[in-house]
């Protein structure tokens, strides 16, 4: 499927990952399946696996255009990473900080996905609140691909919030686009292109809300 996928043949690569997962829910089914509540992703031995898998699969069927089904399939990866972690912490062996940090890398990108799947979907409302979730994934601590894609979450958490109307929907609006200018200039500085566009839509945003106020 990787190959495949390389290749740029992702209906086949789709088709492999599909088997693959198939074959490893099977295997679960050898470890107590009636356990897990008929969800291999519930902390069966496979679990990673599977919401590996997964990723893989809403990864290429975005690509194929099948939204919903990428929406679908990147929703189950969530949970399953989200589960995986839980699991890590809670356990008995000491944690792999470097193993627990990829997961969270992961499960930052695959909500960040789920938000821009649902506004593809024309669903903003589900697309805000797959933003508002990342963005309390993220703190200091993770990884700067990580910040990355929490400032860009607060520039559509600021875009949906404007498009939303009313005065209190601006308000927040003008926040996130503060938080994102913020972190921009942090990450790239206030001569990168992108800081600058975002400190010009700020300041117009807060023009035009003056100007409604008065």
């Amino acid at each position: 499927a990787i190959i495949l996928a390389k290749h740029n043949r992702m209906s086949e690569a789709l088709r492999q990952y599909e088997r693959a997962r198939q074959v490893f829910e099977s295997l679960s089914s050898f470890h107590d399946l009636e356990a897990y509540g008929g969800n291999a992703n519930e902390i069966g031995p496979f679990a990673f696996d599977i919401t590996l898998i997964d990723l893989n699969i809403a990864s290429i069927k975005s690509k194929l255009s099948n939204y919903q089904g990428a929406l679908e399939s990147y929703e189950r990866g969530v949970e399953g990473l989200r589960l995986h972690i839980h699991n890590e912490e809670a356990g008995p062996e000491p944690i792999d900080f470097n193993r627990q940090v990829a997961q969270k890398r992961h499960l930052v990108s695959a909500i960040g996905r789920i938000g821009s799947l649902r506004m593809k979907l024309k669903d903003n409302a589900g697309a805000l609140q797959a933003y508002l979730m990342l963005l309390k994934e993220v703190d200091k601590s993770s990884p700067v691909a990580s910040q990355m894609e929490k400032a860009k979450a607060h520039v559509k958490c600021a875009t949906i919030y404007r498009q939303m109307g009313s005065a209190d929907n601006n308000v927040h609006a003008v926040l996130h686009l503060q938080e994102a200018l913020d972190m921009y200039t942090e990450l790239h500085g206030v001569s990168h292109k992108d800081t600058k566009a975002i400190a010009s839509s700020l300041k117009q945003w807060q023009k035009a809300d003056s100007a409604s106020a008065a």
